[in-house]
């Protein structure tokens, strides 16, 4: 009896020593010691210290591990890039640029990867300073489309310059990243290269990466390159280049769309590798709105008879392309369409063609809209169409504006402002409304960027 007592307790003894045990085997190391471990003979330890490092954002380990992105090992100076990626310390930028030439194919990546987040992701991971062109943490995911750095964000020369060179990598993944980023960056000085490169590159998907970094540059220098991909065979190719050639307003593309729009050629897109019978509407929409951004004196046979179409999307745009071309002749053709419009997208069209041909107005029914969540980014595009002359109509339309239509107006304004512009938009940075003072310290600081 005694015996078994004494095997109870020392199994007792020993279920609650394991976890102790096991704790004592856990090692603790100081931020010093993991620092030092950047430079130990085991290349396990050097890689260990360096995602610790990184997974605990620890700053003041930057200048090591810059040091130790020198390591000849390459699983080691990914993990010192990666690491780096994960702190987002701007000390680390000339490592990026130097590991975009690196000759390992991950650490390439790794290093435009790193290069994208210091510019457009702050600590927490969340989108800084950048803006939607038409959603995001993850700069080369699905969704990045509509990523772009705003107007103010100065990026560095060298940054583009080594972007660039990867624009003829042998690697798929490398040469996309590259072009992806240069779009993300605004980068007009690489639109020489990036010209080049795309008339050359045979991949469909980089291909549709060269049209969207076009439009994000959004030089018409590029069209020469746009317009000849209107008539790829690849259906993401194409409709990429048809919305490219839109928002860049490319006049010689009006032909080629014209061409598309009337002959009603039905599109072919394989549903789980089955081609199904398709609308020739899908084709000769894109390229209808395409032809109602550019605004082209040629299209205006097309876009009157379609204020009459039975699809609302075909009748949007024709009023939009109308007011594009602000041609007076058609002001009481309108006028009558606005007063049987039954459909609100359909009737800011109208509206807006109609300020364009001079009702002014019309400004401040549109500018009303403006806090509508269903209507507000119709008519936000809208007002960033408004050229020089028009602005000061905003100035007493901002003063008596509240709330949510303030904020979009000072959004307005910080994009397409002057100097005028920005005495009147500074007066709004002691307002009461944190949010109205938020938007308009944004403006202010496009607007010294721009001017």
């Amino acid at each position: 009896m005694a015996r078994r007592t004494a095997c109870f307790i020392l199994c007792g003894f020993l279920l609650t020593a394991l976890p102790l045990l096991a704790q004592s085997q856990t090692r603790t190391v100081s931020v010093q010691g993991l620092i030092f471990d950047l430079q130990h003979p085991e290349a396990d330890r050097r890689v260990d210290a360096a995602k610790l490092l990184g997974s605990n954002k620890l700053r003041q380990a930057v200048p090591a591990l810059v040091e130790a992105a020198e390591d000849p090992e390459p699983r080691v100076r990914l993990a010192v890039l990666t690491a780096l990626d994960e702190i987002r310390d701007i000390r680390a930028l000339p490592v990026m640029v130097k590991h975009v030439q690196d000759p390992e194919t991950d650490i390439r990546k790794k290093a435009i990867d790193g290069l994208v987040h210091l510019y457009v992701l702050d600590e927490s991971g969340f989108i800084a300073g950048t803006k939607k062109v038409f959603n995001f943490l993850n700069p080369f995911g699905s969704n990045y489309n509509d990523l772009i750095i705003g107007s103010y964000i100065n990026v560095p020369g060298e940054v583009i310059d080594a972007l660039v060179t990867r624009l003829n990598d042998p690697d798929d993944g490398v040469r996309k990243a590259a072009v992806m980023s240069l779009g993300i960056f605004r980068a007009r000085p690489a639109l020489p290269q990036l010209k080049q490169n795309a008339a050359s590159e045979t991949r469909n998907d980089i291909k549709v990466e060269y049209l969207r970094t076009f439009y994000k540059v959004g030089d018409p220098d590029a069209c020469p390159s746009v317009t000849p991909l209107i008539n790829d065979p690849d259906k993401s190719v194409h409709d990429e280049a048809i919305l490219t050639a839109g928002l860049l307003r490319c006049p010689d593309a009006v032909d080629a769309l014209t061409y598309l729009y009337e002959s009603g050629i039905k599109e072919r897109k394989t549903v789980l590798k089955i081609i199904p019978a398709s609308s020739s509407y899908d084709l000769q929409l894109k390229c209808f709105q395409a032809l109602a951004l550019i605004g082209d004196p040629r299209s205006e046979k097309l876009f009157l008879p379609a204020l009459r179409h039975d699809n609302d999307d075909f009748r949007v745009a024709a009023a939009e392309g109308l007011a594009r071309l602000g041609n007076r002749e058609h002001l009481a053709r309108v006028e009558k369409q606005r007063q049987t419009a039954s459909h609100r997208r359909f009737q800011l069209a109208l509206d807006y063609a109609l300020f364009r041909m001079g009702r002014e107005d019309l400004l401040g029914e549109l500018v009303d809209e403006l806090g509508s969540s269903r209507y507000g980014d119709q008519v936000h595009n809208y007002l960033l169409e408004l050229s020089p002359d028009q602005l000061p109509q905003l100035y007493p339309l901002l003063r008596s504006a509240r709330g949510n239509v303030r904020i979009r107006l000072l959004d307005v304004l910080g994009m397409i402002g002057d100097a005028e512009t920005l005495k009147v938009v500074q007066s709004y940075t002691n307002d009461s409304d944190p949010d109205v003072v938020s938007a308009a310290l944004l403006a202010v600081r496009r607007l010294q960027a721009r001017v």
